[in-house]
């Protein structure tokens, strides 16, 4: 009986540490040696609006890419909940950044209605069903009074954005990372962790499915007291069990979710009419991974990784310490073997060492100018590649 228990411990032991050792050393790559691929083309694009912009979107239609910027890396070092940087004595200073993709120049965008207390993390896109000239502009926003998101209207080629709306529910928007919008006061969004303090790092290291996608929708009302501003708010937990959901896109035609986890895996939903998420697939990635930036062109996908996971975690404490970053880019497989099963490529694109691109997190194609855009949480600017062709 003894020994039936034993090896019932050692067999749930097995499970429990076999994610995390792939994810260290399989998928992380600790003990690879890094250099750089594809980086010949590269040049770092430093200006003080381009600090910390851990996310970003392209509209393609004006050439711009919307950054989520921290601009004060010394608040951002203090306060970062998601990194477990918690000096509540800083009050986040960033902004949203339009990025020209021709001219690499960079313009804040003035919020208007809104106090101005802004920790930037996710940051999503959707051009306004009612009005051409509007874009709809969802951020996450880690406040000391807890995370929300800030739900923005923008009118093209002006320089502030209008919030209508914020959104923050302290049970299914615990702890935001990036967010899709789906209508001007609707979204999609990705909660990293479901758990705090000592268990946050236990569900962290053992890439636990224990977090999930939150639906949000808010009918009337404009403000983040939802009912009562006469408005009803809508929350359903729309996909669980997933480990470390980070990064969210939207197919162009809004068929088709894609969620990123940092375990190393893509999954693929669809929406249903309840709103809630039917997983149609995952995709194995030879990495951890960060977020998603969907190329509408193409259809393919591009996600930003880490190369070394201990790497990036010194990194994090100490700006110094190079993070290398990698880069794939997911295709949908147009060869025979897709009948086999096979609906994606995955090729790997680019690989730098952290000399200038140190714990990249997005990276994003513009086709218009054949480059690629990549930020980083802790990066001093935007990178800028040549868009290497599909091989």
């Amino acid at each position: 009986m003894i020994k039936v228990v034993l090896v019932s411990l050692l067999v749930v032991a097995a499970a429990l540490i076999y994610v995390p050792v792939r994810q260290l050393i399989g998928v992380g790559h600790v003990l690879s040696s890094y250099g750089n691929e594809n980086t010949e083309s590269c040049r770092l694009v430093e200006h003080p609006l381009l600090r910390g912009c851990e996310d970003g979107e392209l509209h393609a239609e004006t050439g711009t890419i919307f950054f989520a910027c921290a601009i004060n890396l010394a608040d951002r070092s203090g306060w970062f909940p998601p990194l477990e940087l918690a000096n509540r004595s800083v009050v986040g200073s960033g902004g949203i950044v339009a990025f020209d993709t021709k001219t690499l120049t960079p313009r804040r965008l003035a919020f208007e209605s809104h106090d101005g207390e802004f920790t930037p993390h996710g940051i999503g896109l959707l051009p306004d069903p009612a009005d051409a000239g509007k874009l709809i502009v969802h951020a996450v926003n880690h406040r000391r009074d807890g995370s929300v998101v800030d739900m923005f209207e923008h009118t093209l080629g002006s320089t502030t954005l209008l919030r209508i709306g914020t959104a923050r529910n302290a049970r299914l928007l615990a702890s935001p990372n990036d967010v899709q919008p789906v209508g001007r006061t609707a979204f999609y969004a990705t909660n990293d962790l479901a758990t705090h303090g000592f268990l946050r790092q236990i569900e962290m290291l053992l890439s636990l499915r224990w977090s999930h996608v939150t639906y949000f929708e808010r009918r009337g009302g404009a403000d983040d007291t939802g009912a009562a501003a006469g408005g009803i708010d809508k929350w359903i937990v729309a996909a669980e069990h997933l480990a470390y959901p980070n990064g969210i896109a939207r197919s162009a035609d809004g068929e088709h979710i894609y969620v990123s986890q940092s375990s190393g895996e893509m999954r693929v939903f669809k929406p249903r009419k309840s709103h809630t998420l039917k997983m149609l697939g995952e995709l194995k990635l030879p990495f951890s991974v960060d977020n998603i930036a969907l190329d509408a062109q193409s259809g393919d996908f591009y996600l930003t990784g880490f190369g070394n996971i201990l790497g990036w975690r010194e990194h994090v404490h100490d700006h110094s310490a190079k993070s290398p970053s990698a880069i794939i880019r997911v295709s949908h497989n147009t060869e025979q073997d897709q009948y086999y099963g096979r609906r994606y490529r995955v090729e790997r694109l680019m690989v730098e060492d952290g000399s200038k691109a140190s714990g990249a997190t997005v990276a994003i194609p513009d086709q218009a100018t054949q480059r690629l855009f990549i930020g980083g949480v802790f990066m001093h600017g935007i990178l800028v590649c040549n868009l290497p062709p599909r091989k």
